[in-house]
């Protein structure tokens, strides 16, 4: 299984490096941490995940609660 890190993820498929790791911690994606407690992400895993946030959000919100939400507007 090829692995990358949160900040080769998020050059690859976008969001942050941040919200990388917290898919990982939430298990949405497969990862582990290595002995210097980088997380490691499952290359395949963070594709999937990239194209399918990607096909069911077309307009650009995310309707998900893996993905960020769009802030609401005072009004």
């Amino acid at each position: 299984m090829e692995e990358l890190t949160t900040a080769q993820a998020a050059d690859i498929a976008g969001y942050s490096p941040e919200w990388w790791r917290r898919l990982a911690v939430r298990g949405t994606v497969r990862a582990r941490q290595d002995s210097r407690r980088t997380w490691l992400l499952a290359r395949a895993d963070v594709v999937g995940y990239a194209n399918r946030a990607r096909q069911e959000n077309t307009d650009g919100i995310h309707g998900d609660q893996d993905t960020a939400r769009p802030r609401r507007q005072a009004g």
